[in-house]
């Protein structure tokens, strides 16, 4: 019996489930590496790119920079309805757009046990663009359907834009023990 309760106990603790999470634009793979590794730098610093997640990987380096370009090409949709009346838009597709992002980093060995370093990374954004969208003339919501002027056509604009500035100090204390601190200065804009 004890048995049974354990091995269902380590099934249950084993069990697979979906990741249903999201950082929104504070990414953990600032490159190709780290983002093929689903983020994995945060325990193994593996460029200066990584001192964002993990500032003390950078007792690994002498002296080292590091750049990455990655695009991001969203398929954006639209579709929206009023309640009890109609679809204003099915399926309107965005305009096409490629959103760069890039990142670079750049550390040095300044002392004995000590180093340093600075990235800038954009770590992410996006946006869209839909052109003749379908709405009513009258913005009023508590106003009947059938009170409400014909139809208007309008466009609409959104991007988002976020980097990150992280000037980092790290000490290396021995070959398995290193400290390190990151500044995170971030910067965004929001256009709408």
């Amino acid at each position: 019996r004890r048995i049974a309760l354990f091995l269902s106990a380590c099934m249950l603790l084993c069990r697979v489930s979906p990741a249903l999470a999201s950082n929104a634009v504070n990414l953990i793979g600032y490159d190709a590496r780290s983002a093929g590794m689903g983020g994995a730098n945060t325990a193994l610093g593996h460029s200066t790119l990584s001192m964002a997640g993990n500032p003390a990987g950078l007792t690994q380096y002498e002296h080292r920079v590091d750049a990455n370009l990655a695009m991001l090409v969203p398929l954006i949709e639209f579709s929206d309805r009023v309640e009890g009346a109609m679809a204003l838009n099915t399926g309107v597709e965005a305009e096409k757009a490629v959103f760069p992002l890039f990142g670079i980093g750049w550390s040095t060995h300044i002392a004995e046990g000590l180093y340093g370093g600075i990235g800038l990374i954009v770590q992410g954004g996006m946006g869209s663009d839909f052109k003749s969208l379908a709405t009513f003339a009258d913005d009023d919501p508590t106003a009947p359907i059938s009170t409400l002027p014909g139809g208007a056509l309008y466009d609409t604009h959104s991007q988002l834009m976020y980097l990150k500035l992280t000037p980092t100090l790290a000490y290396q204390f021995a070959d398995w023990l290193s400290v390190g601190a990151s500044l995170h200065i971030g910067f965004s804009k929001l256009d709408w």
